[in-house]
């Protein structure tokens, strides 16, 4: 999922609810009076987008998590893309670390 900007969250949640108006006709006129202010945020979020083609050849750094345990003060660096599952693994990892350590 990618982060999404206030303005263009702002511009979904606009349309939506207009567009969600019990009819049809409702719908258009409110359409009819809000379109200047949407034509502007649309043309703002059109002007502040990026194109991924313009940057992937930018892109080469492969996603690095550094998990720490703030009682121990240990830590793990975890390379790649992580799932759920994967980082409450490495959590788990380090608490059971921290208690060996108590020992």
């Amino acid at each position: 999922m990618r982060a999404m900007d206030a303005l263009t969250q702002n511009l979904i949640d606009s349309l939506t609810q207009i567009l969600s108006k019990e009819s049809v006709e409702v719908s258009l006129a409110t359409l009819q009076v809000c379109a200047p202010i949407l034509i502007e945020h649309l043309q703002m979020v059109k002007k502040s987008a990026v194109d991924r083609r313009d940057v992937e050849s930018q892109l080469n750094a492969t996603p690095t998590l550094i998990v720490t345990d703030n009682r121990s003060q240990q830590s793990i660096k975890l390379l790649g893309a992580m799932t759920g599952d994967m980082l409450l693994s490495a959590i788990d990892w380090l608490d059971s670390q921290s208690v060996e350590n108590l020992h």
